[in-house]
């Protein structure tokens, strides 16, 4: 009788680290997805914060352009309010002066997003006609990313946002 009572508790005792065994894996596999869920979050806030960061760089952009086109304009009217209350030998027009380097700077801008586009439909347009019909916009995007292609040149390509991009291609490789 004292066996059979030794033996119950000994497999009650087997079953109650089993049971401890058990439940710890399941509390660290419920910490370990906490830890995913919150690096997943901190990486959306970034890619967002880049997003927002982005927007407000073009805004700032947009609001220098307007300036300098009206002080451009303020400029031109003043010019010809000056040529015409100057006398008539006169007859040289102000005009505003650009730097060279900065001239420079956008033809070669330009010219490379051309070129950049240029490349990224000329591979997308390679594939046979049947692929890209069957192909998803997800699936374009991630063959293009793994053909090399930045995510700006896909952005352009496809029509989208960067950040769109991104997003799908970090989702993706997750």
């Amino acid at each position: 009788m004292v066996v059979i009572a030794l033996v119950a508790l000994f497999i009650s005792q087997l079953l109650c680290f089993f049971f401890i065994v058990m439940l710890h894996l399941k509390v660290s596999n419920l910490k370990d997805l906490e830890g995913k869920q919150q690096k997943m979050m901190q990486e959306m806030e970034q890619t967002i914060d880049a997003y927002l960061m982005e927007i407000q760089e073009e805004n700032n952009r947009l609001i220098q352009e307007l300036a300098y086109a009206e002080q451009e304009s303020s400029m031109q009217s003043f010019a010809s309010d000056q040529l015409t209350s100057t006398t008539d030998d006169q007859d040289a027009v102000v005009k505003p002066v650009v730097p060279v380097a900065m001239a420079a700077n956008v033809y070669k801008k330009q010219k490379e997003q051309v070129f950049e586009e240029y490349e990224v439909k000329s591979a997308v347009e390679n594939q046979p006609e049947e692929v890209k019909k069957t192909m998803t916009f997800e699936q374009q995007v991630l063959d293009l990313y793994e053909q090399g292609y930045s995510v700006e040149e896909i952005a352009k390509r496809t029509q989208k946002g960067k950040t769109e991009i991104e997003l799908l291609i970090k989702f993706h490789n997750q």
